[in-house]
């Protein structure tokens, strides 16, 4: 976000970086984001020495075996693991100077809240003036067929998409019955040739991130 111009800003409520946690794998992607931000040397120094993947008997015999290097590094045991507390490390010290860090900071409020739930689902609370604040339902979906002046059955779509989904996503669903400005709308993309002959109309965001 930093070199795209962003000034980021990350809000955790423990007191400082939180050592521990689980072996991390790299791969895939994961290993393309660490080579960008040029912190796989230091990645490749604190990984855990880790040979590959073994099936024992009850007697410690070992009936086959798995090396790390097996499928490209791409096997149960990846080339490169670490653990999650050093990698949290890694990425703090690689970023804390263009990245305000808030350790420690439980009030939240004034902050635009985003969930992303899997399936393409993502919940939003923002706050506006006098104190209160919208909430912002949005998943992907192929095209639907609904009734534009029928709420209660735009309310249903939407209970059924977020069905199962944490954080306060339940408490958003069970108000937005009794909102006055309850509002549902499709968000789609225009793929063509050409916008314009020129000029700055010819660019746009997609409408859900609040820009025109």
């Amino acid at each position: 976000m930093h070199h795209r111009g962003f000034q980021p800003t990350v809000v955790e409520t423990a007191p400082g970086i939180r050592p521990g946690g689980h072996a991390v794998d790299l791969r895939g992607v994961a290993r393309e984001v660490v080579e960008r931000m040029g912190i796989m040397p230091r990645v490749r120094e604190l990984s855990v020495d880790e040979r590959g993947f073994a099936n024992v008997d009850r007697h410690g015999r070992i009936r086959s075996r798995l090396p790390a290097d097996a499928f490209g590094g791409e096997g149960i045991v990846a080339e490169i693991e670490i653990m999650r507390g050093d990698l949290s490390g890694i990425l703090y010290e690689a970023t804390k100077s263009f990245t305000e860090y808030r350790f420690g900071d439980r009030n939240l409020d004034n902050w635009f809240l985003m969930f992303n739930a899997p399936g393409g689902r993502c919940a939003g609370i923002r706050p506006e003036r006098g104190g209160t604040a919208k909430a912002s339902l949005s998943f992907a979906t192929p095209p639907l067929a609904y009734d534009r002046r029928d709420v209660a059955q735009q309310q249903a779509i939407l209970r059924e998409a977020f069905a199962g989904v944490g954080w306060i996503v339940p408490s958003l669903l069970d108000s937005m019955a009794g909102a006055p400005d309850f509002y549902f709308d499709s968000v789609c993309q225009v793929h063509i040739g050409q916008w314009s002959r020129g000029g700055s109309g010819s660019s746009a965001t997609r409408p859900i991130a609040g820009l025109r």
